[in-house]
């Protein structure tokens, strides 16, 4: 068997030794100089996206924040005008029946309260003619 020949064990080793130095410089030169940079990068940018990723929370917060007070602001604001219109129209509403009454319906409710009363005198006098029986 060729591997075994003692003569050959020298240009063997020789060849190995070669060929690992190669790759052994190759790796250290060529190889690990990228892959360090590459990590440093990778790094740097990570630490980048990091910073910008607070500072993206910092603001959503004060978005929202704003938001918040915008909205409970406007909510306020709608509240009262709807009871500001709500109180006017029932002064409207008011005021408007106190007019009707007072011009229009005068008759009406004239002749509204006369029959109730008419309706009472007739009730009273019910009443004392089946007391009296």
């Amino acid at each position: 068997m060729p591997q075994l020949d003692k003569v050959t064990f020298f240009s063997q080793y020789f060849w190995l030794l070669i060929f690992f130095l190669t790759f052994y410089f190759f790796v250290l030169k060529i190889v690990l100089p990228t892959v360090v940079t590459i990590f440093k990068l990778r790094k740097k940018k990570l630490e980048a996206m990091a910073s910008e990723v607070e500072q993206l929370k910092k603001e959503q917060s004060s978005i929202l924040s704003n938001y918040d007070s915008v909205l409970i602001d406007s909510f306020s604001s709608s509240r009262e005008i709807f009871n500001s219109t709500v109180s006017k129209s029932n002064k409207w509403i008011d005021e408007s029946a106190r007019s009707l009454n007072k011009t229009s319906l005068l008759d009406v409710n004239k002749k509204y309260l006369n029959a109730i009363n008419d309706i009472n005198k007739e009730y009273l006098a019910f009443n004392k003619i089946k007391s009296l029986i």
